[in-house]
């Protein structure tokens, strides 16, 4: 028969070099021109007139071995030229890569607060690409000098096959906007406070809102299954199990993820549940590191690959809490911002109903898993779901009067995992064919609704609708043999799908101005299949891809006018196609200037 790529756990090194460079994880080829990274996501509305650019970094290569690599610094001075306030600040970051490397992530922080991040994208022929985010929330923390660091982590266990350094270089700067009559300065929160999750931080005792940016994207969690079942069927631990954990490395893991297929991010104050933050489902470029790599970030990147949004949580009836004396402690890492009392030093306030408080909202996990024990095969679905709804409310007593704030949330989870595993966990001496597929039907919604009040007078309402509906396929066929002092495995086909959305609503009141509505719809729908590389009567048949496609695209709108659409379509690792404006009025994007199209959080300071 056919010999196909062989995967050997064996003694002899020569054997598993030889096969692992056959599985597609050897050295990338050489050096050419870096192609541009086509992504239909929208650039940041400028304001009117010509900003001030503070250059943070040029083509500085983000170098380094092991960990976190902080040792890359720079200096950063405000602008001269541009004093505060500014209508809007914006960063720019421009990337390129010269060859495949193993990075999980590269990041940029100023003053230990992290303004930027993306996934480590893995592209095997040199590329660049471009994001930007909109800083203006976090202008007070750039109106002092800091020192600001650039770096990438890397993971010790992970073979990178171009080299044992960085291969990323890349360039940054801020955009300053001065303020004009056409876009006025908004107002913006008036302290920025970096929380690393374990240390107790010293805040100002004037605090009227609070909110908190936190990172909720997270790789891999909805292909986890719980630990239970995980010994109850132990041959979901496989070589070819989908994950982050199937190292490129010499001698491949037999794993699979355990803690179950649900996250959230819960933030607690001083010890008190606060807030709760939905957790993407981020889709790394590698499926299954050794296996399918860069299935579904090339040409185009899956969402938020290139530039992970924060999720903003809002702690505002927390403020008075925030005002006592001593040191307070949020629970996890992230961003906290805060809006004082201009004319008090002292705020005083406090809690009077938290109904998140000693509810624990654990998922529900069920499973109809069943094993044949003489076909071997094991069969069922995993599904976890989980429901809550809760309400805090605060108060603080401000310059201006009693301030009551409200946050009523609600959110719903539900995610099946269905499972077709096929053929002995390891062969008895003859060849057998392997099967390892997970089918994903992911759905997961989050509800809230902001008030502030003094006494009977609304003083604003903010609704937020989010949705990361995920349908996402993973197959893995192989050939099974036991060869005496070890085994082989023969890679066959494999199969990688995804249909996975971002949907976000808005709908913000101000009795003065009225509504503001917005709604954001971003998709990746991508598929591809691997037919591995064999030998047959002493010549090698190469690798192909049966079936090779993807489309992405971005649509927004709010009821100022702003519309914005882009889509890229690909077929066979190239751009097909591009579409811009599609739907908008006549044809052609628009966006006003205090938009935030890619969907990050939107404090509304242009509206006083």
């Amino acid at each position: 028969m056919n010999a196909p790529v062989l995967l050997t756990h064996h003694r002899t090194l020569l054997a598993l070099c030889l096969s692992l460079a056959l599985a597609g994880i050897g050295h990338a080829p050489p050096a050419a021109a870096a192609t541009q990274v086509v992504t239909p996501d929208p650039r940041v509305p400028p304001a009117s007139g010509t900003p001030c650019v503070v250059q943070l970094m040029s083509d500085q290569p983000f170098s380094g071995e092991g960990e976190y690599t902080t040792d890359n610094h720079f200096t950063y001075m405000p602008p001269p030229a541009c004093r505060p306030p500014w209508a809007k600040v914006v960063l720019q970051v421009d990337l390129s890569s010269s060859r495949h490397t193993v990075v999980n992530d590269i990041g940029i922080s100023l003053g230990g607060i992290r303004l930027f991040h993306q996934a480590g994208p893995r592209y095997d022929a040199p590329a660049s690409w471009h994001a930007e985010r909109d800083l203006t929330d976090y202008s007070r923390l750039l109106t002092v000098p800091h020192t600001g660091s650039y770096w990438t982590l890397k993971d010790p266990e992970n073979i990178d096959p171009g080299g044992q350094t960085s291969a990323f270089t890349g360039s940054a700067r801020l955009l300053f906007y001065p303020p004009t009559t056409q876009t006025p300065a908004p107002r913006v929160p008036d302290t920025v406070v970096r929380l690393d999750g374990s240390t107790p931080v010293r805040l100002p005792h004037n605090i009227v809102r609070a909110y908190l940016d936190v990172e909720n994207a997270q790789p891999w969690w909805y292909l986890c299954m719980p630990d239970e079942i995980l010994g109850e069927h132990p041959n979901l631990i496989d070589v070819f199990a989908p994950g982050d954990q199937l190292k490129n490395s010499i001698f491949p893991h037999e794993t699979a993820c355990g803690g179950g297929g649900f996250r959230e991010i819960r933030v607690d104050v001083d010890g008190t549940p606060a807030g709760v933050a939905p957790v993407f489902p981020l889709l790394p470029a590698d499926p299954s590191v050794n296996y399918l790599r860069n299935a579904l970030n090339v040409p185009t990147p899956t969402l938020q690959m290139l530039n992970i949004l924060p999720y903003r949580v809002d702690l505002s009836p927390f403020s008075g809490e925030f005002n006592a004396a001593g040191v307070h402690l949020v629970s996890v890492p992230g961003v906290l911002l805060l809006y004082l009392d201009r004319n008090r030093t002292f705020v005083s306030g406090g809690i009077t109903m938290n109904t998140l408080n000693g509810v624990p909202g654990e998922p529900i996990y069920t499973s109809t898993l069943i094993r044949n024990a003489q076909t071997k095969q094991l069969q069922g679905t995993i599904r976890t779901r989980q429901s809550r709804q809760f309400e805090i409310r605060g108060f603080v007593n401000t310059s201006g009067g009693r301030i009551n704030s409200s946050v009523r949330q609600s959110s719903t989870f539900d995610n099946a995992q269905t499972m077709d595993l096929r053929g002995p966990h390891q062969s008895l001496g003859v060849p057998v064919n392997k099967l390892y597929e997970e089918v994903v039907s992911l759905q997961s919604t989050t509800d809230r609704t902001s008030r502030r009040t003094v006494g009977t007078t609304l003083l604003g309402t903010d609704v937020e609708h989010v949705s990361y509906p995920l349908a996402y396929t993973y197959h893995m066929a192989t050939t099974s043999q036991d060869i005496g002092d070890g085994w082989t495995i023969a890679l066959r086909n494999g199969t990688v799908t995804t249909t996975q959305r971002w949907l976000v609503d808005t709908d913000h009141y101000r009795p003065s101005q009225g509504h503001y509505v917005t709604h954001l719809g971003e998709s990746f729908i991508g598929s591809r299949t691997h037919a591995y590389a064999f030998w047959d009567a002493g010549l090698r048949n190469p690798s192909t891809d049966t079936h090779w496609q993807s489309v992405a695209e971005h649509r927004f709108t709010d009821n100022f006018g702003s519309c914005f659409q882009a889509s890229v379509t690909a077929q066979n690792g190239a751009v097909a196609s591009t579409a811009r404006g599609t739907g908008c009025p006549g044809g052609h994007n628009q966006v006003r200037w205090f938009a935030h199209p890619d969907g990050s959080p939107d404090s509304l300071g242009w509206w006083h």
